[in-house]
């Protein structure tokens, strides 16, 4: 941890193994070598797969993926953080590791993260390994309904904001040098470019370490414009090196939908019994931070003061940005893991002071005794404060899940299906009786692409396409989507509840996005009545616990001749539009013969060809990337080029 500005001992090593224990015994008691599919963890280890399949063909984050919705470049529009962690372990492993493993040790890692990081922090800002257990006791295992939490950011398969919080710590560490002596911080662009491809939330609360380093750095110092030039740096550095992503993240954001994904839970997280200990500790923090007066002191009070920063920033998002200008991109209640664990660091820092004080030498017994008495805390297993192990039971694996829902026989059926797309009514899988929507849940079906090769409408839930929104809301076009999915899931279809659906629009829907075969859980016998009654189908065909409807007629469907070229013939055409069935992402083109088409979006954003007069035309499609995501990738390089340069300037002015 040299290059962090502090040296560790024996102690430190010592302490930090004795976290990982813990945490490892918690991991064998939850997790099994199978892949954890419980809520979103199908979502998010098939996202992996597709970073595999990007590596393999040459391409980043922009590649095109047919798998889900129509087609969409899933990674340039969900953070890529966590599969290029996943990516790196298989590279580290020679890929000897299948991806299923792969995946789990990224749990792993993910998982643990947050309290080593967190216990290395308050070591060195408090110069005692043994005060900073407690703390990092709590930041391993805090869930209290926070979004990087054990349960949401683990269990339910959040991956990415409990990586990108995880990583929070070392950036504060990487400050040190800077803050403490004016040195160039050499880490901080490539955490601060880590912690933004992890998820973006976490990168408003690293983007304000940054700030707030810079600000107490420029009032403490004479040359405050070089402060100000540093602090514009390592943030233009931190967010050039993702500009292969960000780029066309933010050009292209006509593309994507607002999902809402919480209630506004900012009152009930500071109602939580441990978050009460906790603002007492933040509390003494603050005042140990003004009463140690030491090299440390300017980093600590970027520490206390970024759970203010923060709800000052959530506080004009909400009123400002989402209120009065309507503008849904920043959830507010995803900025309070920034405060909550903002409050843990500087609480680490309070309770480094008080133990001092009171038990002096036998400040490690106190801590002990305060990790032991954390650990045995009765918590409600549903919603716990802390996430402890042993765990009542572990989370439901691949092959637990599959086997009671009879998935075999669901899968085997669908490969023989007629061609086209699967089109799934429910997103998820209910994992227990009963109709709320916050019940155990898993979205399973989002691997049926990589099992039978069949591409999938709905199945996965955490996914940006305006597609989505035709699915959930009825329109591809909405302001977004207010309501929580989870509650719209399997209660209705395209915007309609199963009483309300129009058998013509059914139709004409699934008739634009080249759908072949519905899949309805066999509980849902209105839905079923409904499909029944229409005559768009056969007669449904029971397949384990769902019944599977073909459409009457069949669908043409385009041919992939692969990831980014696919053909369809047109027997005659007077010259005419025909769908693709293709999400309408402006980097596709059409050509035929005789040269380039016309493309346009129809209602439901889905890509239409105008198709000259003639018989047997051939139309091919083409994905290529565009100037946005080749400038993004330049300025990665360039950025990545000048933090190289600085780096090696900085290492030769050291010796």
């Amino acid at each position: 941890m040299v290059a962090f500005g502090y040296d560790t001992d024996v102690r430190v090593i010592l302490l930090a193994l004795l976290l990982l224990a813990y945490g490892a015994n918690f991991l064998r008691s939850s997790l099994s070598f199978e892949l954890l599919v419980y809520d979103d963890h199908p979502g998010q280890f098939v996202r992996l797969w597709q970073g595999m399949e990007s590596l393999r063909q040459g391409t980043w984050t922009a590649q095109w993926h047919p798998e889900w919705f129509a087609g969409y470049p899933e990674l340039q529009f969900y953070p890529p953080g966590f599969v290029i962690i996943g990516l790196l372990i298989h590279g580290i492993t020679a890929a000897q590791l299948n991806l299923e493993t792969v995946y789990q040790l990224l749990l792993c890692v993910i998982y643990l993260l947050p309290g080593i990081t967190t216990f290395f922090l308050v070591s060195a800002l408090t110069r005692s390994p043994w005060v900073a257990l407690p703390p990092a006791f709590v930041a391993l295992t805090l869930s209290a309904g926070l979004p990087s939490g054990v349960e949401e950011g683990l269990r339910w398969g959040m991956i990415g904001a409990r990586l990108g919080l995880g990583l929070l710590p070392l950036l504060i560490l990487s400050l040190l040098p800077w803050v403490r002596a004016g040195r160039w911080p050499i880490w901080s662009p490539l955490l601060l470019a880590a912690i933004l491809l992890a998820h973006p939330y976490q990168f408003v609360t690293a983007f304000l370490l940054v700030l707030l380093a810079g600000v107490v750095l420029a009032w403490s110092s004479a040359e405050w414009r070089r402060a100000a030039a540093q602090t514009v740096a390592v943030i233009g550095l931190g967010v050039g090196l993702t500009a292969f992503w960000l780029f066309p993240l933010l050009f292209r954001a006509s593309d994507t939908l607002p999902m809402a994904w919480s209630h506004g839970e900012w009152l009930n997280a500071f109602s939580r019994p441990i978050l009460i200990p906790v603002l007492i500790f933040y509390a003494l923090g603050v005042m140990a931070t003004f009463a140690q007066r030491d090299e440390l002191q300017r980093l600590r009070l970027v520490i206390v003061a970024l759970p203010v920063a923060l709800l000052i920033v959530a506080g004009a998002d909400q009123w400002i940005i989402i209120e009065r200008l309507g503008v849904l991109t920043l959830d507010t209640d995803r900025l309070r893991d920034g405060v909550v664990y903002g409050s843990l660091w500087a609480g680490g820092l309070g309770w480094a002071w008080m133990v001092s004080r009171i038990f002096r030498n036998r400040a490690p017994l106190a801590s002990l005794a305060a990790v032991a008495l954390l650990a045995v805390t009765p918590q409600n297993h549903r919603d716990p404060d802390l996430t402890l192990w042993p765990s009542r039971q572990p989370w439901p694996t691949l092959r637990q899940v599959e086997t009671r829902f009879q998935i075999p026989v669901l899968r085997e059926a669908l490969q023989s299906a007629p061609p086209g797309r699967i089109l799934f009514s429910a997103s998820g899988i209910r994992l227990e009786e009963g109709d709320e929507w916050y019940l155990p849940h898993s979205h399973l079906f989002a691997m049926i692409p990589i099992q039978t090769g069949r591409e999938i409408i709905n199945g996965t839930f955490t996914h940006p396409s305006p597609i989505a929104g035709l699915v959930y809301t009825g329109s591809a076009r909405p302001k977004g989507i207010l309501q929580l999915v989870e509650e719209l899931d399997g209660r209705q279809l395209f915007g309609q509840t199963s009483a309300q659906l129009d058998p013509g629009r059914l139709k004409h829907i699934l008739t634009q996005l080249k759908v072949s075969t519905l899949v309805v859980p066999n509980s849902d016998s209105q839905l079923i009545a409904r499909l029944e009654e229409s005559n768009l189908f056969k007669q449904a065909v029971v397949a384990g616990a769902f019944r599977l409807f073909y459409l009457s007629e069949p669908v043409n469907t385009p041919i992939w001749r692969d990831r980014r070229t696919l053909q369809f013939r047109v027997p005659a055409s007077t010259g005419e539009w025909a769908g693709t069935g293709l999400f309408a992402y402006p980097l596709w083109s059409a050509t035929d013969q005789n040269g380039v088409l016309a493309v346009r979006e129809s209602p439901e954003r889905l890509l239409e060809v105008f198709v000259p007069p003639g018989k047997n035309v051939i139309v091919t499609l083409r994905y290529r990337e565009g100037a946005v995501e080749w400038a993004g990738l330049g300025l990665t390089i360039l950025s990545l080029t000048v933090w190289l340069t600085v780096t090696l300037h900085q290492r030769r002015r050291a010796c």
